[in-house]
């Protein structure tokens, strides 16, 4: 039979990840909450380890979430929040002529 030791034999600070096998620890083997940010090594996490869905804005610092991490055509209207975007979202002559549907400005969107 197998020996089993159990982490009370074990003095604080006696297992390092140096003397752990690749791979013999893995989220099965983990408490709940026990690894935080502040455990992890810059740029340690990659998409192929996050499971899908499970990190949203909550989970982001403000400066985190910036439009250059947008691909091109990525956000469309249909991603958006009815009156999520309005004039104090959009850069100085952002929007021109040529990106407005046909009779799509009326009186009432114009400033007199």
């Amino acid at each position: 039979a197998e020996e089993v030791y159990t982490s009370d034999l074990l003095p604080d600070g006696s297992l390092t990840g140096a003397k752990l096998a690749e791979g013999a620890v893995n989220g099965q083997h983990l408490q709940p909450d026990s690894i935080t940010g502040g455990h992890l090594v810059e740029q340690s996490v990659e998409e192929r380890h996050v499971k899908p869905g499970s990190i949203t804005l909550a989970h982001l610092a403000k400066e985190v979430y910036t439009s250059d991490l947008l691909p091109d055509g990525s956000l469309t209207g249909a991603k958006l929040a009815e009156g999520a975007v309005n004039g104090q979202h959009l850069q100085p002559d952002s929007i021109t002529g040529g990106h407005l549907a046909e009779q799509s400005v009326e009186e009432r969107h114009v400033r007199p």
